[in-house]
């Protein structure tokens, strides 16, 4: 992220050079330059016409600027359109790969919660099982313990008989 805004100020700042450049060669081109008049004399009836509404003046006839003018302001604004333009593309283009960053990392938010819902799933059923046998290990024990008391019952009952009979044949 930070590369991107060094560059985008690397940018700018080639930008002006270039648009000055540009404006110092649109003066010796004659289509150019033909061009920069009727720019400039096209912004500078705007301009006028905006004043004049603005400042609450009647509308009257507006004179057009001389040539030297027209082209110095032509190539002004010829500069300030490069530069404006490629500043606007740069603001654009971090605006996208700002939205497309958030876009991404709410699909692997999103990705990341569906994974920790299969797995809650996946584990709750785990819970279940393994408390199925949990019951069922708890019954055997149930079970062998009833199976140990009668067992300890029946030699209980066998030891006394055992006892009794070796006492009645009078060997103790």
């Amino acid at each position: 992220m930070d590369t991107v805004k060094i560059l985008s100020l690397l940018i700018r700042t080639i930008a002006k050079p270039v648009a000055n450049t540009i404006k110092n060669r649109t003066k010796s081109n004659p289509k150019f330059r033909t061009m920069c008049i009727s720019v400039a004399q096209l912004t500078h009836k705007a301009e006028m016409n905006l004043k004049m509404k603005f400042l609450g003046y009647n509308k009257e006839k507006i004179r057009p600027l001389n040539d030297a003018k027209a082209i110095e302001a032509g190539a002004n604004f010829l500069g300030e359109s490069i530069i404006f333009t490629i500043a606007g593309s740069l603001i654009v283009f971090e605006t996208l790969r700002t939205r497309r960053n958030k876009a991404n990392e709410r699909n692997e938010m999103s990705d990341n919660i569906t994974m920790l819902l299969s797995d809650r799933m996946r584990l709750e059923n785990l819970v279940v099982k393994q408390q199925e046998v949990l019951d069922e290990l708890r019954e055997e024990v149930t079970e062998l313990k009833e199976h140990h008391e009668a067992v300890t019952k029946m030699l209980d009952e066998i030891l006394t008989v055992s006892m009794r009979d070796f006492m009645r044949r009078g060997q103790f």
